[in-house]
């Protein structure tokens, strides 16, 4: 199976959003949390989507949520956006959500789910690994 371009779902420990800019900085990107126990609190992350095709002047939802394997939202994030500007057909806006620690039962895959106005845009894994002490 070829290699496939991702859905904008980026994961990373904060974001920095220069002033003059608009550009985003995601600091500590990663994709697996690890615990050598469990239940395992994970640290306070961000969920960075990129999204396009969005509304110009009209504000609209955004929902980001942690869900395991039986669909149970374990965290989630979710605000109220306005893009006042559409620059080219083409552009990708992309909207920082930070979450909160979450509660992680056990090892495994979970997933992180984005929704637009109740409508499912886009979803990716997060692992979380059983590691080995290193004490």
């Amino acid at each position: 199976m070829p290699p496939e371009l991702s859905v904008g779902i980026f994961l990373s420990d904060s974001v920095i959003r220069e002033e003059n800019t608009g550009k985003l900085s995601l600091i500590g990107g990663f994709q697996f949390f690890n615990s050598s126990t469990f239940p395992f609190q994970g640290q306070p992350f961000v969920v960075t989507v990129g999204l396009r095709n969005v509304p110009e002047n009209r504000q609209f939802g955004i929902k980001v949520a942690v869900v395991d394997s039986k669909n149970l939202t374990l965290g989630r994030s979710e605000g109220q956006v306005l893009v006042s500007k559409i620059p080219h057909p083409d552009a990708i806006f992309e909207f920082p959500f930070p979450l909160p620690p979450i509660i992680f039962p056990e090892p495994g895959t979970y997933t992180i789910a984005v929704t637009v106005e109740g409508v499912e845009v886009g979803k990716r894994a997060l692992i979380v690994r059983s590691v080995t002490s290193m004490n």
